[in-house]
């Protein structure tokens, strides 16, 4: 038995990697180590650094050397936060240079920063590569491109099974899980589930499934990672195409994963349409409940793919494999006003029967105003340290003077949102001329 230290976000928190890096612990235990976890955010783990930092890299070298080996959920984020190209970057490369030559170290690769950069940032991160004991990818995609960032051979880098460590977390069958999870009656359903962000590709999805008219319900299921105004922004334009696309449902919202599980058994079809990614735990977890997938043809994901995997190129061939999957020959007519509109009036019943609250109004007007994005302060980030530094000066500076407009502004949303819907119901009631 060896003594192993893991280093990795770690649950709770909220991270594809933490949630692979849950499910490897538990199986390398399994296969008999003492192992302990190191993560960079307080969290499940036994160890707790400040791994975006030098001096958090530098605490690691102290720490490390107590164990036998060292696995590393490799992800540029892990040490170097937004940014791997300044002076601060530098030290830390040299730092990890020292801690493969200090102890075994096996890097499971989920994405790359090696052999980007400015010259002396690539020349460290190749040395600290080379110098792992151990480099593990999931897919041949991923070896071929990383043995062309780092000049190493294709060979030096070992594929490992991505799913190695899964088991399901639910054993329920497709009926209970949709009883669960409140999918009444048995339409045909498509899920798309993960974290709500702009590469996942889930509003290309969702506009297929719009164009392809199929008599089917589409799920989307996630939460955002971060606060961030982009992946805000996309959160909110994935709840606009859900509000006018008959038969999509956003469900944002963090979920376990028994309950990530249970989605997945309860979908007849998973679509995954990635505009970048390197490999997918969903598509494991699809293969672990039997649930086929459609998948865009990125990254490693062709290496992923099973017997019961479709695999797509562009938005043309999505809205074909959404019409195949739902068995739809003929394509009901969506842009027809009468019949728009009557299917939306009654996707809205059916889900606000399923959450229990009133039937909001379809008023076009109404509506536009209820989608209008929240408005809020824009983020003091930036992936150039210095502007960084900068803008939270300036926030630090400013936000007591901003931050009471923006709440009223805010307010001012949602009484306008309000009265627009208390008139609009009274219109339908016949006591207020809708022109007045």
């Amino acid at each position: 038995m060896s003594r192993l230290l893991v280093v990795s976000p770690y649950a709770p928190y909220r991270d594809g990697i933490a949630a692979y890096a849950v499910q490897e612990v538990r199986w390398l235990r399994a296969a008999g180590d003492d192992v302990e976890v190191l993560s960079p955010l307080p969290s499940a783990a036994h160890h707790h650094l400040p791994l975006g930092r030098v001096r958090g890299a530098v605490a690691l070298l102290r720490v490390a050397r107590r164990y036998d080996r060292v696995v590393v959920q490799y992800h540029p984020a892990l040490f170097f936060g937004r940014s791997s190209n300044g002076p601060t970057a530098l030290l830390t490369w040299a730092v990890l240079v020292l801690l493969v030559r200090l102890v075994p170290v096996e890097l499971r690769i989920h994405e790359t920063n090696f052999g980007v950069g400015r010259l002396p940032h690539r020349v460290l991160s190749r040395r600290f590569l080379a110098g792992a004991s151990d480099r593990t990818v999931h897919t041949t995609a991923e070896r071929t491109r990383l043995a062309a960032e780092s000049g190493l051979a294709e060979e030096r880098f070992r594929l490992i099974d991505h799913g190695r460590s899964f088991t399901t977390r639910t054993m329920l069958d497709r009926p209970t899980a949709r009883q669960e999870l409140g999918i009444d009656g048995d339409p045909f359903v498509f899920l798309s589930i993960g974290f709500l962000q702009e590469h996942k590709g889930f509003d290309r999805a969702l506009e297929a499934f719009g164009r392809s008219g199929v008599d089917a319900e589409y799920h989307v299921v996630g939460s955002a990672r971060v606060d961030a105004p982009d992946i805000l922004a996309h959160v909110h334009r994935l709840r606009t195409l859900c509000a006018t696309i008959p038969g999509a449902f956003l469900h944002d919202r963090y979920v376990s994963d028994a309950e990530f599980d249970m989605w997945i058994r309860a979908a007849d079809m998973v679509v995954l349409p990635y505009r970048e990614i390197w490999s997918s735990g969903v598509i494991e977890r699809c293969a672990l409940a039997g649930t086929p997938t459609i998948v865009r043809r990125v990254g490693g994901l062709e290496d992923q793919a099973g017997p019961t995997t479709r695999l797509i190129d562009d938005d043309d061939e999505l809205v074909a494999a959404l019409r195949d999957a739902a068995g739809t020959s003929e394509v009901a007519d969506m842009d027809a006003p009468t019949n728009r509109t009557e299917a939306q009036a009654l996707v809205r019943e059916r889900a606000a029967a399923r959450a229990g609250v009133e039937v909001r109004s379809t008023n076009e007007a109404v509506e536009a105003l209820r989608l209008l994005p929240p408005i809020m302060l824009p983020l003091p980030t930036s992936p150039r340290p210095w502007v960084a530094r900068i803008k939270r000066v300036i926030h630090r500076l400013t936000a007591w003077q901003l931050s009471p407009l923006v709440e009223q502004v805010a307010e001012l949303q949602r009484r306008t949102v309000a009265a627009a819907e208390s008139l609009d119901a009274q219109a339908a009631a016949g006591s207020v001329d809708r022109r007045a």
